[in-house]
């Protein structure tokens, strides 16, 4: 049996296979392809490569944001399908809990971002020291000169990672300079992989599969359409 993950939240898709002992596939694009055109073959080919079919597959794990709308939209539609065809459970996570979950067991606090537009990133400070992260707090957006320096002001050492990290890679090192726990740009990238062991603590909880009918993707933000539309019927109520 095995956990099948993927993610695509943003401009990677990355896809993975692996079971409690080790890692048996996976496949990271990050070249602006379209989410739609890759991700299911990815997928076919990761089952290929495993030997494995769909029923063979215990549980899933999904992205389901913050991060791109329409890669979290196709991401979803896609986990939905498989996870009725598999008849397995489906777990839920975050882009920015998946972007921590790489320095499980890491003692310094990990600071996890992801572009938000605006000159703003979406952000989640996590503890991993305990092996899985935990959440600080709440998730928020704000600008990384602002609320992010805020937030780590009491942190003599601490990692950060992101998606797109080299957007604000600048910043950052000028903003925490030796405070900031050096990693490669790889190393930030996200990664199917890293899901996994979330999904095998969410199995091992007991916890139940999300909802195929109600989960919805976690925007934190509405789309610029949608922002559209709503002043648009704000302004007709106004009239």
């Amino acid at each position: 049996m095995a956990i099948l993950t993927f993610d695509t939240s943003s401009k990677v898709c990355t896809v993975a296979l692996g079971n409690r002992t080790k890692l048996l596939v996976e496949h990271t694009l990050n070249l602006d392809y379209t989410h739609s055109d890759y991700l299911l073959p990815l997928i076919r080919q990761s089952l290929a490569t495993a030997q494995l079919d769909i029923t063979d597959i215990q549980a899933m794990g999904i992205i389901v944001g913050p991060g791109s709308f329409t890669g979290l939209r196709i991401g979803l539609a896609v986990a939905k399908g498989l996870a009725l065809a598999a008849q397995c459970p489906l777990f839920s996570f975050t882009s920015l809990e998946s972007l921590a979950g790489r320095h499980w067991g890491a003692q310094a606090p990990v600071m996890a971002l992801v572009p938000a537009q605006r000159g703003e990133v979406y952000a989640g400070l996590f503890d991993c020291s305990g092996g899985r992260p935990m959440l600080k707090g709440d998730y928020f957006i704000g600008k990384i000169a602002d609320e992010v320096k805020e937030l780590l002001t009491g942190f003599t050492r601490f990692y950060v990672v992101g998606s797109e990290y080299q957007l604000y890679a600048s910043e950052l090192e000028k903003l925490f300079d030796l405070r900031l726990i050096k990693t490669s740009a790889v190393h930030k990238m996200p990664k199917a992989a890293y899901i996994i062991p979330l999904a095998l603590d969410e199995l091992d909880a007991g916890k139940e599969s999300c909802n195929l009918e109600s989960l919805e993707p976690f925007y934190m933000r509405l789309s610029a359409a949608e922002q559209r539309r709503q002043e648009k019927e704000n302004r007709d109520v106004e009239q």
